[in-house]
C-alpha cells in the first residue's frame, strides 16, 4: 500500500468506531489522496450497485482520482485544496442516480490530523424518476460517435446526441450496471457546467474571507 501515512495515524480507533456505525458511506485519504480506510457502508453500497471491483479491498492504498471522471478532477483538486489550506468542512452536492431512482448525495470533505481527510456521503434525496426526465431509448446511431464512445455527463449521468452536442438525454439502460457493456466516457453537460463551477467560485470567495 502506497500511502503518505499509515492508516493507524489517521484512522484513529475512535475515528473508526464512528465510521463503522454510520450508515452514510464513507471513506479515509491521506493528504496524497490515496484510500485509507473505507467504511461498511461503502462496502454495501458498491456491491449493491455492480461495483466489485470498488469494495475496500480492492481499492485500498490506491488513488481517490482514480475513480473521479475526468470532467471533475480539476474541481475536486481545488476542493480538497481548499480544505487542506483552511482545515474547514466543504460540502458538495451531486447526483448518483440509478435507472431507476433519483439519488441525491452530500459528499462532506473533513480535514484530519495529522494530514488526511474523511469523506461522508449522505444521501439528501431517493425517489423515482419523475415526468420531469424524460426517458429515451437506447440508439447507437444517436449516441455513440465514430470512435464507438458513448459521452454520459459525470454528473447527471444523461447521455449526449452526436448529432447535437448541445442536447442530453436521460437514456436509463445505458446507467443500468447490468446492462450490456458499451464504451462509455465522461463529460459534463451544459447546466451541469453551469452548476459546478460557478458552486466552486463561491467556495473559494467564502474562503478568502475566513
Amino acid at each position: 500500500m502506497v500511502v503518505g501515512f499509515p492508516d493507524s495515524v489517521i484512522v484513529t480507533p475512535t475515528l473508526r468506531e464512528e465510521l463503522e456505525k454510520s450508515g452514510n458511506v464513507s471513506c479515509v485519504v491521506d493528504q496524497g489522496l490515496h484510500l485509507v480506510y473505507c467504511n461498511p457502508a461503502w462496502d454495501q453500497f458498491a456491491l449493491s450497485n455492480g461495483g466489485d471491483g470498488a469494495v475496500s479491498s480492492r481499492v485500498t492504498g490506491t488513488s481517490l482520482l482514480n475513480v473521479v471522471p475526468e470532467a471533475l478532477k480539476s474541481l475536486y483538486d481545488q476542493l480538497f485544496a481548499v480544505a487542506r489550506d483552511t482545515r474547514l468542512m466543504w460540502p458538495l452536492d451531486y447526483e448518483c442516480s440509478s435507472a431507476n431512482l433519483y439519488r441525491l448525495y452530500r459528499m462532506e470533505i473533513r480535514p484530519v490530523q495529522p494530514a488526511g481527510f474523511v469523506l461522508v456521503h449522505a444521501l439528501r434525496v431517493e425517489r423515482p424518476h419523475g415526468s420531469d426526465r424524460t426517458i429515451f431509448s437506447p440508439n447507437e446511431n444517436r449516441y455513440s460517435d465514430s470512435r464507438g464512445l458513448i459521452i454520459m455527463c459525470a454528473h447527471c449521468r444523461k447521455t449526449r446526441r452526436v448529432s447535437e452536442p448541445e442536447t442530453w438525454d436521460w437514456v436509463p439502460e445505458y446507467v443500468r450496471f447490468d446492462a450490456p457493456r458499451r464504451r462509455i466516457t465522461h463529460g459534463l453537460c451544459g447546466p451541469c457546467t453551469a452548476y459546478f463551477y460557478p458552486q466552486f467560485g463561491k467556495v473559494k470567495a467564502a474562503a478568502s474571507n475566513r
